[in-house]
């Protein structure tokens, strides 16, 4: 081969590619009748070989290149290479023109600017003949592998997981290594090859997330820009895609007898084609009837990351197509590969999608199982070299990792998801963790899963979107609006069967009353107060609750928007919520049974003491309540029927003399006409318009800090001026 190639060589090179139909059109690892299991990089092997013997010395050209300069299209109704076989070719070619080894005596020469720019109109052209073709049924619309479904990818995880020893050709390994392999490989969007020679060194944890680093990958060689760690997270509600979970069931049946092998994830040379060579066998066994989501011919190891990236930017309100590809370490133009870089909420978000959870407020935000502060001083007391075997020899970044591994496997043995997922005889529950079950079973209520946050760890999900939490919030709001309303019209009906049963009874009540109160001698009068004051009593009397109800359920009425926002009972068994917007302070506030004292309806609950604050606070709980204790304004809180003791009853009444007078200085000095019209907007300006002048009336000279009189002190200071 005579170097730097020329330009027409190349054409004429490129021109012969483009119409045999003798050249491989596929990947030979992934044809199903062919053993050869090839890596990735064999087609560029191939391709470089076959240009070595297809390249000839300059002027000395085959005639079938003269022909092909001639005509148009030989091969037109022809089946040849695919678009990125074509690609391939010149790949191979640029990296064999460029490729120096003095034991091979090669001199490398610089890929010629021109040929470059000649060769990708060929494959410019060569992609449109081919998609000529695949519209007229002459090459297949397909080319490379297929993204499986989500019901593929939960097929082939539990296929591995349920995977047991074939006599001697398989172990309970294969099926260890399998399943953790594609899980990896789905929830980081990297090729297998990634995968393969994963360090121990390079896995850790961060926050809510575990995470990965890679060495180098296919777009970085150098490993410049492939420090950026991607973050994967568990998946408790569906534990047969849940990486975290597969994680721990290897690292403990995995056992690292010494420091030496504690250095990569997987152990042993060519993984890759290990796993492929399980994959294949996986997808022949599993039955026919079971869809897969394609072809399985399709199926190879890049159908993982298909997957991923498929399923990524296809969520609505999910990830962008600009984070995934920064996940999966794909081009995403050359301003953005300069300047855009994988960013912990992107990368978060992209790692929670392809975990598989849900996009919604039940699933989303979840944290992964882990263990309280205090459980981990415990743990550590222990020593966790007891607790998992082989410890010391693992890294330190991979020993922050194990406790989160450990309350996984204790989350899902006792929800029972081990015992489904695994075979009885599984390595798993031969471990010491479960043959001697006095250390998990004291795990079993320590395990902490919340979502969004963990007060105890301070663990906080990160990369979820503001949807999520909308969601949430508005499923709370319906859930208190319809304890609200049921409650509501519970109290209603109450409140029916009672009147209904007043208006059966009352008339016959009153006439026997009457005829035992009075007894006629002869015409002695009876006035009508007499009679009216009769009733009165008697419903005071008996019908005390049956009075005090119909007169409440206006109030209920108006308060039933105040009730909902709030939601909920609080501890004295509140029937109706108040007002929930504290910003507005309503007046209507909640209304309390006091259970075990009287079936009444009151405004405070059982107990409360009616306080002696500052004038100012006193104020503002007058007209507009306790919002946080649900109290209504104190002013309407009735002084014999919601007081219970002297001291409350004189506080209330000291407040009311307090703040009458406060209001009829204002009302005298023309701010406001009637107490009715002071609001949340007005009440400050009134208040500091009408204390200092009360203050002036009470006091010959101006205490030193007058914000800090009591207002009992106030009332008994107007009351002795008064005397």
């Amino acid at each position: 081969m005579i170097l730097p190639m020329n330009v027409e060589t190349a054409k004429l090179l490129f021109g012969m590619i483009s119409v045999d139909d003798t050249l491989p059109t596929r990947n030979k690892r992934t044809n199903r009748n062919n053993n050869n299991t090839l890596n990735n990089d064999t087609m560029i092997d191939d391709a470089a070989t076959n240009t070595d013997d297809i390249i000839m010395e300059e002027g000395n050209q085959p005639e079938a290149a003269v022909v092909l300069a001639t005509d148009l299209n030989p091969a037109k109704n022809k089946v040849t290479v695919s678009s990125q076989t074509y690609q391939n070719y010149k790949s191979a070619l640029k990296w064999w023109h460029e490729f120096e080894s003095p034991d091979m005596e090669k001199i490398g020469k610089p890929w010629p600017r021109e040929v470059d720019v000649a060769l990708k109109k060929a494959i410019a052209t060569y992609k449109r003949d081919v998609g000529d073709k695949k519209r007229r049924g002459v090459m297949k619309q397909k080319e490379g592998k297929s993204p499986f479904s989500l019901n593929g990818y939960i097929v082939l995880c539990k296929h591995f997981m349920a995977m047991k020893p074939q006599r001697n050709a398989t172990t309970w390994n294969e099926g260890l290594f399998a399943s953790l392999f594609t899980k990896l490989s789905v929830n980081t969007i990297s090729r297998s090859d990634n995968i393969d020679d994963l360090l121990l060194e390079h896995i850790s944890w961060e926050n809510d997330a575990l995470t990965l680093l890679f060495s180098t990958t296919k777009a970085d060689q150098t490993g410049a820009t492939t420090s950026e760690m991607k973050r994967l997270y568990a998946n408790p509600f569906t534990p047969s895609v849940c990486v975290v979970l597969d994680l721990a069931v290897y690292t403990w049946c995995k056992h690292k007898g010494n420091k030496g092998e504690a250095v990569h994830l997987f152990n042993g040379d060519d993984q890759n084609k290990r796993y492929y060579n399980i994959l294949v066998d996986a997808v022949r066994k599993i039955p026919e009837h079971i869809d897969l989501g394609c072809d399985r011919n399709d199926i190879g190891t890049h159908s993982n990351r298909k997957f991923a990236e498929s399923t990524s930017v296809s969520k609505i309100d999910g990830p962008s197509r600009t984070q995934v590809c920064l996940r999966a370490g794909q081009g995403v133009g050359r301003t953005q590969d300069c300047y855009m870089f994988s960013e912990q909420d992107g990368d978060s978000l992209v790692g929670r999608t392809v975990a598989q959870l849900k996009l919604n407020a039940d699933e989303f935000d979840i944290l992964c199982p882990h263990f309280g502060t205090n459980t981990l001083n415990e743990l550590h007391d222990i020593g966790w070299n007891n607790i998992l075997r082989g410890y010391e020899y693992y890294p330190t970044s991979f020993q922050r990792v194990v406790p989160y591994l450990l309350a996984n496997l204790v989350y899902h043995w006792f929800k029972g998801n081990l015992q489904q997922l695994y075979d009885v005889c599984h390595p798993l529950f031969a471990q010491a963790l479960f043959t001697e079950p006095t250390l998990i079973n004291s795990l079993r209520d320590k395990v902490i899963i919340v979502h969004a946050y963990c007060d105890d760890t301070r663990m906080n999900a990160e990369g979820i979107p503001g949807i999520i939490m909308i969601s949430r919030e508005i499923r709370n709001f319906r859930t208190r609006y319809d304890t609200t309303c049921d409650l509501y019209d519970q109290r209603i009906n109450e409140l029916k069967g009672q009147i209904n049963s007043v208006h059966q009874e009352l008339p016959q009540t009153i006439v026997d009353l009457l005829l035992q109160r009075f007894q006629i001698n002869g015409a002695i009068p009876i006035s009508i107060t007499e009679i009216r004051s009769l009733i009165n009593e008697m419903l005071s009397s008996q019908y005390q609750t049956i009075t005090h109800s119909l007169a409440t359920i206006t109030a209920q009425q108006s308060s039933m928007i105040q009730r909902i926002e709030n939601g909920g009972l609080n501890n004295n068994q509140s029937v109706n919520p108040s007002n929930g917007d504290s910003q507005a302070r309503m007046t209507a506030g909640n209304l309390f049974r006091w259970i075990g004292i009287d079936e009444l309806f009151h405004r405070v609950p059982h107990g409360f003491k009616f306080p002696s604050y500052t004038c100012y606070t006193m104020w503002n709980l007058w007209f507009f309540g306790n919002a946080n204790e649900n109290i209504c304004a104190y002013k309407a809180i009735s002084r014999e029927h919601d007081l219970e003791t002297k001291a409350c009853k004189t506080n209330q009444t000291r407040a009311k003399t307090v703040i009458n007078k406060l209001v009829s200085i204002a009302i005298n000095n023309n701010k406001i006409t009637r107490a009715s019209a002071i609001t949340t907007i007005n009440s400050v300006e009134i208040f500091n318009f009408s204390y200092p002048i009360l203050l002036g009336q009470l006091y010959p000279k101006s205490p030193k800090r007058p914000e800090d009189i009591n207002i009992n002190t106030l009332a008994n200071r107007m009351y002795l001026n008064k005397e």
